[in-house]
């Protein structure tokens, strides 16, 4: 909780506070917990709300009563959601509408396998976000953010996930999560929002080629069948939505490969021509596709 109040009231308060105690800077820094220049910059000069804790605290110090002071509370996310609404205001809305062509439509596919889309208009907060393996995947990050610079003309920038092996990329534009959406790939939950190829892509088999390379790329596999077919290869692709699992599966019938029915939520091709025409005609710019939780070997795509 944060209290908000006037800005010459809360530096006469801090001042109060050191004065009538013959506290030091740093005395009272530590006192509320804070670091010195927190204290002497930002919470003196009122360019940052002041914790609840913390001005009960001053309250104490200097023996005033709260009800004498016009204070606000508000929740410890306001100061973040009212600096993104101001920024969002300040950066010019620029619109974003790049040429459909087999460039779009891999990274559609990309986004279609391990992106995220947000929109919140209410904190003018919209974004979007690909994950990618921070150890395994650094030629296919790199791939992916100029193909990003060569489509939408801006660069993505680059987060690190606590703790784990992941690094994502992130477009904060309003533009771009609204071309999106006008394309079918509407913010918010995939799966419940059942999103899939767009149409565009589906009519013309050079484009589909291109969405299903970015499709395998990040939600696929190639590997071999270890330990009792290791000669014999499989391709893979896995996806909990349903309705994009089956489009995937009848573009594939359409570039005229024979995909398996769908099991769980997952299809594979076994044929081993038609791994070899995939390799060929579709290929892949990911050089590592994440091996299957069945322990079979992973195989690059570049063998």
């Amino acid at each position: 909780m944060r209290a908000v109040i006037d800005s010459k009231i809360q530096r006469r308060l801090i001042e109060k506070a050191k004065k009538d105690n013959k506290f030091t800077w740093g005395e009272l820094a530590s006192l509320l917990n804070i670091k010195e220049h927190t204290l002497r910059v930002e919470w003196k000069y009122n360019k940052s709300s002041l914790p609840y804790k913390a001005f009960k605290k001053l309250l104490q110090l200097t023996k005033t009563k709260e009800n004498n002071i016009e204070v606000k509370l508000k929740d410890d996310d306001w100061g973040r959601r009212l600096g993104a609404i101001n920024s969002n205001k300040r950066r010019k809305y620029k619109k974003f509408k790049p040429v459909r062509n087999g460039k779009l439509a891999e990274l559609i596919g990309i986004i279609l396998g391990d992106g995220n889309i947000f929109s919140n208009e209410v904190n003018g907060i919209y974004y979007l976000r690909i994950f990618f393996d921070s150890k395994k995947e650094v030629h296919y990050l790199n791939y992916v953010i100029s193909l990003i610079k060569d489509i939408f003309k801006v660069k993505p920038k680059l987060r690190k996930v606590k703790k784990k092996n992941c690094v994502y990329l992130i477009l904060q534009y309003k533009g771009i999560v609204e071309y999106l959406g006008s394309e079918g790939l509407v913010p918010g939950n995939k799966i419940k929002n059942n999103l899939t190829i767009p149409y565009w892509i589906l009519k013309k088999d050079s484009y589909l080629k291109n969405c299903i390379k970015g499709l395998i790329d990040t939600d696929g596999s190639l590997y071999r069948l270890k330990p009792h077919w290791p000669n014999l290869i499989q391709l893979s692709f896995k996806n909990n939505n349903k309705k994009l699992l089956k489009d995937v599966r009848n573009a594939f019938i359409k570039l005229n490969f024979h995909p398996s029915k769908i099991f769980g939520n997952r299809i594979v091709i076994t044929r081993q021509k038609e791994i070899k025409k995939y390799l060929k005609e579709i290929g892949t710019n990911n050089k590592i596709i994440a091996p299957s939780s069945s322990g079979q070997e992973n195989l690059s795509f570049n063998v």
